[in-house]
């Protein structure tokens, strides 16, 4: 019995760790990275690496919660610059795709150039 559970184990981990690197491969989604930066809050944002942002990023888009607000908030919570009509941050090697070629962007954009203009739109692109 004993031999049966140390190979059973034995299959458990490799299947585990054999999903873990296939689903890496293929969506480019490191899981545990997400899970432990898929929230937001300013302080870690500003310490963050741009691939750990890029989960952070993905918090307020599908949380909804970036639309709305004034440039100033937006730019006292992630920090940047108050000019234009448009803010983008960088957020590292683009996620889901398995070859890495261009970068993720957080792109901002406000109905117009004032500090009190709303923020229309939010998402992420690859340039």
């Amino acid at each position: 019995m004993n031999r049966f559970l140390r190979h059973a184990l034995a299959v458990v981990l490799i299947t585990t760790v054999a999903f873990g690197v296939f689903s890496y491969l293929i969506t480019g989604e490191n899981l545990i990275e997400r899970s432990r930066f898929y929230l937001f809050d300013p302080a870690i944002w500003e310490k963050a690496t741009p691939p750990q942002r890029y989960y952070m990023a993905r918090f307020l888009i599908d949380q909804n919660l970036l639309i709305g607000k004034t440039k100033s908030q937006i730019v006292q919570m992630l920090g940047g610059s108050k000019t234009g009509s448009h803010v983008a941050y960088h957020l590292g090697p683009e996620h889901g795709t398995m070859f890495r070629i261009d970068d993720d962007w957080l792109h901002i954009q406000f109905d117009d150039e004032s500090s009190d203009s709303l923020a229309i739109s939010a998402g992420i692109h690859s340039d």
